[in-house]
């Protein structure tokens, strides 16, 4: 009975510690908290641009985390990551928190640094804030409370690379609810911008949908006032409520340079291959409105409701210049407006696209509102020089559906116009290869020809075309070429048989 006892207690402990492991657990992320396990310093230095503050291992970077979370903003404080991290080992707790709950209280932690990535890497993150409803990424929040003017510098991240990250949030309960691999919230006062450039980030972005304001991105979730230079969001898989996107669920009198997203995105409303939902710090002022050059969106986007487009979900207001959308785009909604194009689901009166092209797949489910090839629905924006693939979109016109008739300058191009156009506008120039590719086959009796190609979008290149001479080989059948028609030269000759030589006479008979 005694030995009974002893078994049956230590299964009911074994019990109670299976169900006091925590959800994450149970869903195979890492056992513990990163916030656990924090260095006591960092590895050195006097957090001043000269001397920043040196982080080398996991723990220290938990520490930064830590000291946030504990009240510590560190603004105009300078950190150097000096190695590569690997954070798998514990859920990490995101550096700064934002929690914004139905009730209208907020929770706020901001990290306020300058934080130089070095070039180095980060890799096995894995965040979880769905209990919570704090903003989730590497960053949960990044703000300036500074005034334009001020001498202190801005929060910025630069030199960075996040590589398989996983990051879970959800908007139950919530008011908002951000999240991205890099970054959830972020934000700056007027005439300022927090700074991100050379960041590069991969993996995936869960917010879970508990009600409806859940906004992610691959890299950032909400920003407002943010300059972003060289950034890339590579082969993510976003899955979000509303307004979500590849690189930015949304933006806010932000600039975007040179940045790129590729992946896929999937979710209800407000989805875009770059952007979900692009619009302005003051209403009905396109100056506060964000600016996008030379950007471009390679995400395949899935939508169970309007305002999907394969770079904008919804571009209230905005600069498009340059840019570029080659992912498909494909809206499920058949009983409304599906509001969705190659690269825009909607253009609002105080947005502009110039230079910019699409080059995806678009299909929608409604048959009595057809999705657009390049724009979804028209609430009076403005478009010059800009193309969509017609091959791929024979059915669709340039624009689904018209609110409020807009300027527009929208070419329905073939496959190769569209690339093309992105050569030119995007890339600044094809790309041609090193070694001309045949454009024509010689035959028998014709000649063919070769040229180099852009090796991006399959143009020849001016000038490069080269003759192939005939190949002079028959193929005959039934007395005929095949290819050309000549007639077979000789009798009884095989399939591209010359003709039997003459034979010389017998000297002796002469016959």
């Amino acid at each position: 009975m005694k030995k009974f006892k002893q078994l049956l207690c230590g299964l009911l402990a074994a019990a109670l510690l299976v169900c006091a492991l925590p959800a994450a657990t149970a869903e195979g992320g890492p056992q513990g908290q990163w916030k656990d396990y924090a260095a006591g310093a960092f590895a050195g230095g006097a957090g001043t641009q000269g001397e920043p503050y040196r982080i080398e291992t996991a723990e220290q970077l938990a520490k930064l985390a830590a000291d946030v979370a504990a009240g510590s903003n560190y603004k105009g404080t300078y950190f150097l990551l000096c190695e590569n991290i690997n954070l798998s080992a514990h859920r990490w707790n995101p550096i700064g928190s934002y929690i914004w709950q139905q009730s209208g209280s907020t929770t706020v932690k901001a990290f306020g640094g300058i934080f130089d990535g070095g070039g180095h890497t980060i890799t096995g993150m894995y965040v979880d804030e769905r209990e919570s409803g704090s903003a989730a990424g590497l960053f949960g929040r990044i703000s300036s409370n500074e005034q334009q003017g001020t001498s202190i510098p801005s929060p910025a991240v630069k030199n960075l690379t996040v590589a398989g990250a996983t990051v879970y949030a959800s908007s139950a309960g919530m008011q908002e609810t951000s999240s991205g691999i890099l970054v959830g919230f972020c934000s700056a006062n007027k005439g300022l911008a927090v700074q991100f450039e050379n960041i590069a980030v991969s993996g995936t972005v869960v917010n879970e949908m508990g009600d409806t304001n859940c906004i992610s991105g691959g890299l950032a979730g909400n920003v407002t006032r943010g300059a972003f230079k060289n950034c890339r969001a590579e082969n993510i898989a976003v899955s979000g409520g509303a307004n979500s996107g590849g690189f930015v669920g949304m933006d806010t009198q932000c600039a975007f340079e040179g940045c790129t997203a590729s992946g896929t995105l999937q979710g209800s409303w407000g989805l875009g291959g770059f952007t979900g939902y692009s619009t302005s710090a003051a209403l009905q002022d396109a100056s506060t409105a964000s600016a996008f050059t030379r950007c471009l969106a390679d995400v395949h986007v899935t939508a169970s409701d309007w305002r999907a487009g394969g770079f904008a979900g919804w571009a209230e207001c905005g600069v498009f210049q340059n840019c570029a959308a080659l992912g498909d785009v494909t809206s499920e909604v058949s009983g409304w407006q599906p509001k969705a194009g190659g690269f825009a689901g909607e253009l609002g009166a105080d947005a502009r696209v110039a230079a910019s092209h699409a080059a995806g797949a678009v299909t929608g489910s409604n048959p009595d509102i057809p999705a657009g090839g390049f724009l979804g629905l028209d609430a009076g924006g403005t478009t010059e020089e800009c193309s969509f693939d017609g091959e791929k979109n024979a059915a669709l016109a340039a624009v689904g559906e018209t609110d409020t008739g807009g300027t527009h300058d929208i070419a329905k191009a073939g496959t190769a116009g569209a690339l093309a156009g992105i050569c030119r506008d995007y890339y600044g120039g094809h790309a041609w290869g090193a070694q001309p590719v045949v454009d024509k086959q010689p035959t028998c009796g014709a000649p063919g020809s070769q040229s180099v190609r852009c090796t991006r979008c399959g143009q020849s290149q001016p000038g490069s075309q080269q003759a192939i001479a005939a190949t002079g080989r028959h193929s005959y059948e039934n007395g005929k070429c095949t290819v050309c028609g000549a007639a077979q030269p000789g009798q009884g000759a095989g399939e591209g048989a010359a003709p039997a030589p003459a034979q010389k006479p017998n000297p002796k008979t002469g016959v």
